[in-house]
């Protein structure tokens, strides 16, 4: 989970004309294989999110500042500063009452072997 706290649209080096920055503050991570977020369950971490322009001007997805998301999908291997969008990626407004559903999935995950 994730709360956006601002975009860059700049057309610095770091930023490609044909991707939008996000900044997100990561709030809780309940499974990830990124190192910039392993340690992030512990501490509140900032991380990128790079979304490709062509996917905000159809307003998928709909990203606004100062609200959470949830994130589900795998994370590009390319930039490491960053979370970069794929295809198959989902990413739905937080509702608070997700919290304990999640935990629980997550105390329940490697149990059924």
């Amino acid at each position: 989970m994730a709360k956006v706290t601002g975009r860059t649209t700049s057309s610095s080096k770091h930023v490609p004309r044909d991707e939008v920055r996000f900044n997100l503050q990561v709030q809780t991570v309940f499974k990830s294989t990124n190192p910039l977020l392993a340690g992030s369950s512990q501490r509140k971490s900032s991380v990128g999110l790079l979304v490709p322009s062509k996917n905000l001007d159809c307003r998928c997805p709909s990203i606004k500042i100062n609200k959470s998301y949830l994130i589900l999908g795998m994370d590009s291997k390319q930039n490491p500063d960053s979370l970069v969008l794929g295809p198959k990626t989902i990413i739905i407004e937080w509702k608070d009452d997700w919290t304990r559903r999640l935990r629980r999935f997550q105390q329940q995950s490697g149990s059924c072997y």
